[in-house]
């Protein structure tokens, strides 16, 4: 299974507690679903602590979604199709500018070269 780790700050505000206390039980009862300074909230051990303190299946499922989006848009990096989609969005985006830009100049380019009949086109 993957492991869908949030914050312990985000832990604290799921479980409805402080953050203290999230650390303290990392320690002891969570010990096993705590990873570094996150939880992964999937983890067994953090459930039974979720469900102890009254959280719902459904809001678990809410965090584990939003832990995971927020994973894959904060670190495309990790995931190589994701960084090739992001950086083909950009060239798309940055050649449409490009062109608008180029258009622009063009337009200026021709607006401020003398006509040779001496007619003002303007």
């Amino acid at each position: 299974m993957s492991t869908v780790a949030i914050t312990r700050a985000e832990m604290a505000r799921l479980a409805g507690t402080s953050r203290a206390a999230i650390t303290k039980a990392c320690k002891s009862g969570l010990v096993a679903a705590c990873v570094g300074a996150r939880v992964d909230i999937e983890h067994e051990a953090a459930v039974r602590y979720l469900e102890q303190r009254g959280v719902r299946a459904a809001a678990r499922a809410a965090a584990t979604a939003l832990a995971a989006e927020q994973a894959a848009v904060a670190r495309p990096e990790q995931d190589p199709k994701l960084l090739l989609a992001k950086l083909q969005r950009e060239c798309l985006s940055l050649g449409a500018r490009l062109k608008r830009l180029t258009s622009t100049v063009q337009r200026l380019q021709q607006a401020l070269t003398p006509d040779p009949s001496g007619v003002d086109h303007v």
